[in-house]
Order: C-alpha cells, then structure tokens, then sequence
C-alpha cells in the first residue's frame, strides 16, 4: 500500500514491561508485569476509554463530511463537549502523556481518505499503515456508505479495540473481536515475561513516551473567533488536525424553513440573542427577481417605513439589558405579487466592535393563511373507554389544519391519526399534537382513570347505585349496561315485567304510519313514545297495543316517562349477555328475573315485530298480534 497521509493518526501507548535506571523507579510496574490479571485489566480499562474517543473521532468525520458547522464547544474538567448544527454532540478528552513500551506492540488506529471517502486504517509497530478490512476483505469506510437508487445506505462502523489471553497464556490485540495481525501473527499487548536471572547493571532511562489513553491530544481543541474556526489536534508524533468552521454565536432567525407570508400578515419577528449597548446596527436585506430592498435601524434610532418594500423595527430591552420585545422585519407587498413569489431575507447585525453577524432565509408569499398556535385540552377518560381530541387552532381560520399525533405512552392510551385516543390501562400520557404547517407542538395529559363494574348494582329511585343494596333507599331497577366513556351513565331493567302481551295489530305499518324511530335496533326510547304518543287516547289501546300500553301505565300514563320498550339490540346484545349477573341481583330482592321471551320495540313491517328469547339466547320473528310474549322495561341514567 503506498505511503498515506493520515487525516487522524491515532496513538495510543502499551502497557508493556519497561527498561529501569537509577533515576526511574519502576517497582510498582514490575509488580503489575509480575501480575497478568493486573495488566488485563489495565489495558481492558484503557481499552473503554480509547473506543469512546474512537467513537468521537468518528463523530468528527461525520460531521465534516456532512459540511457542518460547531456550535458550540464547553469546557469540561478532562476535555470538552461539541456540539454540530445538525450532528450528534461529541466528547472529547484531553490526552496525557503515556511511556513507551519495550516489548508490547500497540495498535495506531486512523482515518484516510480514498477517492473521496473516510475510511479506517490500522498501523502495527513500525510496518506502514494499511487499510482495516472487514470479513469480505473490504475497506471499512468511517462513516457509512450512501445507499443507491434510494436504497439505505450502510452504516459505517467504529473499530472496538480490546485484548484477550489466548491459549499460550499471553495477551494480544483484537480489533473488532478479531485478532489483530501484523505479518499474519498475532499482536501482543504486554511483553513476555523473562526468567529470572542475576542482578545486572542499571538499564538507561526509558524514552518518553507518546500520548497515553487519548485518541485527542492535550488541549487539543483550538477556538479562533477570528477566522471563526475549530481545530481539532490528535494524539500522536504527526498532530493530524481537523478544521470545522463554527456557527456565529449571534443568533437571528429561531429556525430557517420557508417563511410565509399574505396580504394581512407580512412581517417576521427575529429571534436576537443582543444585548442592549452590544450592536451599532441592524441591516435587513430583502432580495427578489425584481431586485433588492435593504432597511437599516442604527441601536439608538427607529426605522421609519420605505419604499423598498422592507422595514426594521428595532428591539427594546429591559433594564437588565436583555431582549423585551425582539426586532421585526416587515415586508410592503408589491400589488401585483402572486402566490409562490419568493425573496431572500438577509438580516446582518452589527457589533460594537464592528463584526458582522448575517443570517438568511426564504420568504415566500402566499394566499393560505399559516398557523400561529396550537392547543389542547388535558382530559380524563375511563379504562377501556374511547375520546377524540380536537386542537384549538389560531387563527381559527389557518388554511392547512393538518396535524400528526403522539402518546409518551402508548401502553396508557394510543392515539389515532384522526385524534381519538383509546385508553388501554390506568395511568398518565401526554399526547403531543404536531402542525404540518410550521411545525407548532402543543400537548395535553390524558388521565385513564380504573374503570370499575358497576353492571349488577342496585339502582335506587334518588338516581345513585352501589354494589351492596341500601336499606334506607328504593330500589327501582339493577344496572346492566354502562357507559364505556363514562362510568355516570348507564342503563336499567325493570324489576317487574307485563305478561302475554301483544305487540301491535296487523297488517298496520307503524313506520309507513308516521311512527318515528319505530325500526331502529338500536334505541328502542324514540319509536316507543311516538308509538304511545299516536294511539294513547284510542279506545282500543291498551287491547290492541297491550305491550306499549304496559309501560305507559308504569310512567303512570306520562308519555315522556322514563322507562321504555328496549329495541332489539338492546335486549339481546346489552341485557341477555349480563343476564347471569343481573339476575343475581333480581333474586336477592325477590324481583321476578329474566326468563322469558320478550318484546322488543322494533318492528319487522305490517306484520312482525322482534321477541327475544332469554332462555335460548336468541332473536325471534313474530306476529305483532301474538299474546305470549313478555314486556320488560328499561331506562337510562
């Protein structure tokens, strides 16, 4: 392989048995070299913290590659912390000087660049640096190759140095779980172990020794505010650097998508990290196809309106200095503008010191009219139980409402894409409403609450239940059907039934007749009031209609009486299944339990009209004139 300049020459130093003289003291190494398990555990110790900065490294290429740009660099008390504009923070810790083994060979792990990519190298003492290579006898590239075609791509790999004592009792190299070798042999980590022999003369004195275990090198990390630049210096005899450029630390714009604007709202507030007395200017330039406008507001003064189609308001501080309300930028709409027009924002701020400080962003105009706010509502549903969220949004009138949802936990209550949240076990969730347009967030707590049972209770003419019957109250129905969203609301069975009544007469259509609601399956409270309503004052009523007429007689002749015909539905997919339940409680009081076959208040058509039967747990079709069918009653709270 031809001689290669190494972008990041990574040096690390062995722990190896070392060379004495009179002006060293080594007994505490030899004591360490006389204990092998000692010396494993050093290097696997060492061996964590050079992978973690071998990991950084990694993170600094990525964040080259990608052109990005440090924003910010904070000290720590063994290195720094940096953080990229669009990568991943990095740590880096300060190098320290190392000692030279005599005997151990240590591995230099390093990046290079071939035909435009990073890829990993390795280098064994002092043979050349070759490229590492994967299981397929391939370069193993430093951050990832790029997919094809809109495939995905492959992610890059960070070598994982570690050691092991293979079979002949010694310690070696591996890189990645495979043995490290050098020549096709093996890599030794810690020197063999001489037999003892006679005292000799005083060796003398070791070389120093290269950077110990550091990938970066002491203050390695070089801020210049001037170029506005990040140098990067790594461990090891060459000092290989890396350059970044670094983000102006004045900050203008809180985000850099396609600002909107319309014939009512055409301004941008600025997101100015100033302090009051720290800027001499402040110069918004607004570039279009027709040309440029540029607004200027001096730190003392107040724009007054242009021509340009752009104005500057400046920002007012508070009495420590920082921002009150931040500048604004309003654009003078030409008349003529149409929709998907767009311009170039440039907004330059001016120090004290005169050092300018400039940030762009497209403005696009528009018809739509974009979203400000977004809210929600905390609320409180029952385990098991369904609600569906609706945002408030401002204005009220914003053209695209489209949103995307998200519960914290989903093992609390899920979200749907339309809102509805279904609630799965007690507990807490925050759900957070994201905007399409703009991004906006808003979130809620939805509290699940434990559902409690409350099918089978006693229910007592004062409106409450319980599950234990109260001797002081009137018992006037038992509960067999509550609310799945609310535990408050529910339906009761009558304690009593009318016996062999008929339905209605033959062949009379009641819906055909006007009666509304008389079909539904579902809610019987409708159709058995309209029927009531419709032939109460005929003379033949209470014969021809005995069934409806029964459950007028017990709402004591009230047509707008609580209890009514249940529908089909309501028998036999809300009662008959809570039978058994229901029933328990009936015969605790002595209430006449569900046996029989009973009429539902829905009706087939001139003719029929559904039963159903308890015991065989099943819907009939009878004829309305038909006297040996029961009547029970319902009612909801």
């Amino acid at each position: 392989m031809k001689k290669l300049r190494h972008y990041a020459l990574l040096t690390f130093a062995a722990m190896a048995v070392f060379g004495c003289s009179k002006d060293y003291d080594d007994t505490e190494l030899r004591n360490d070299v006389n204990d092998l398990k000692s010396r494993v555990e050093k290097l696997e110790t060492w061996c964590t913290t050079a992978n973690s900065q071998i990991s950084a490294l990694q993170g600094l290429v990525t964040a080259l590659e990608a052109k990005d740009y440090v924003t910010g660099v904070s000290p720590m008390t063994n290195g720094y912390t940096i953080t990229f504009s669009k990568s991943d923070a990095i740590t880096i810790y300060n190098g320290k000087d190392g000692a030279k083994g005599a005997d151990g060979v240590t591995p230099v792990i390093g990046v290079d660049k071939f035909e435009g990519e990073y890829y990993w190298t390795v280098k064994t003492g002092s043979a050349a640096a070759t490229w590492m290579l994967d299981a397929d006898n391939k370069k193993i590239r430093t951050t990832g190759d790029k997919g094809a075609d809109g495939s995905a791509g492959i992610n890059g790999q960070s070598p994982v140095l570690s050691v092991a004592t293979d079979t002949d009792g010694k310690v070696y190299w591996k890189v990645n779980g495979e043995w490290l070798l050098n020549g096709g042999k093996k890599v030794q980590a810690t020197g063999d172990k001489g037999d003892k022999g006679e005292t000799g003369s005083a060796g003398a004195a070791g070389a120093a020794g290269a950077q110990g275990d550091a990938v970066f090198a002491a203050d390695g990390v070089t801020v210049d505010k001037t170029k506005g630049t990040v140098t990067f210096t790594l461990a090891g005899e060459d000092g290989e650097t890396f350059t970044l450029p670094m983000a102006s630390e004045m900050k203008i714009f809180d985000k850099f998508d396609e600002f909107k604007v319309n014939s009512e709202k055409h301004e941008i507030t600025l997101a100015l990290n100033v302090k009051g007395g720290d800027y001499a200017a402040i110069k918004a330039e607004l570039t279009s196809s027709k040309g440029m406008t540029t607004a200027v507001v001096k730190a003392t003064t107040r724009a007054a309106s242009t021509p340009w189609g752009v104005e500057l308001t400046s920002p007012t501080f508070k009495e420590d200095k920082t921002i009150d309300i931040n500048a604004k930028v309003t654009f003078a709409l030409p008349a003529n503008i149409e929709k998907g027009e767009f311009a170039l924002l440039k907004v330059t701020v001016v120090g004290k010191d005169g050092t300018e400080h400039s940030a762009t962003r497209v403005i696009v105009y528009t018809t739509d009219i974009s979203v400000e706010s977004i809210a929600l509502t905390d609320k409180s549903i029952t385990e098991g139980s369904t609600i569906k969220l609706e945002p408030t949004f401002t204005p009220a009138t914003a053209t695209n409402k489209n949103v995307t949802w998200k519960s914290s936990k989903p093992e609390v209550a899920t979200i749907a894409a339309d809102g509805t949240v279904t609630s799965v076990a007690a507990g807490k969730t925050v759900i957070t409403v994201t905007t399409e347009d703009g991004g906006l967030t808003a979130t809620c707590e939805v509290t699940v609450v434990e559902k409690i049972n409350i099918v089978g209770h006693y229910y007592y003419s004062d409106g409450t239940h319980s599950a234990k019957k109260e001797a002081d109250k009137t018992v006037i129905g038992i509960v067999f059907w509550q609310d799945p969203n609310d535990d408050t609301k529910g339906k009761i069975v009558s304690l009593d039934e009318g016996i062999e009544k008929r339905w209605g007469t033959k062949p009379m259509d009641e819906s055909a007749a006007g009666v509304i609601g008389i079909r539904s399956s579902t809610d019987g409270s409708t159709g058995t009031k309209n029927l009531i309503m419709k032939y109460k004052d005929n003379s033949k009523f209470s014969t021809d209609y005995s069934a409806f007429a029964w459950i007028y007689e017990k709402n004591n002749n009230d047509v707008n009486g609580r209890w009514y015909l249940p529908a089909k539905d309501e028998l036999l997919l809300e009662l008959l299944p809570q039978m058994t339940a229901v029933n328990a409680t009936l015969n605790s009081i002595s209430a006449v339990p569900l046996v029989n076959i009973y009429w539902s208040s829905t009706e087939i058509d001139g003719y029929g009209a559904y039963s159903i039967g308890f015991q065989q747990s099943s819907a009939f079709q009878n004829g309305k004139i038909d006297e040996r069918r029961n009547v029970r009653a319902i009612s909801v709270f």
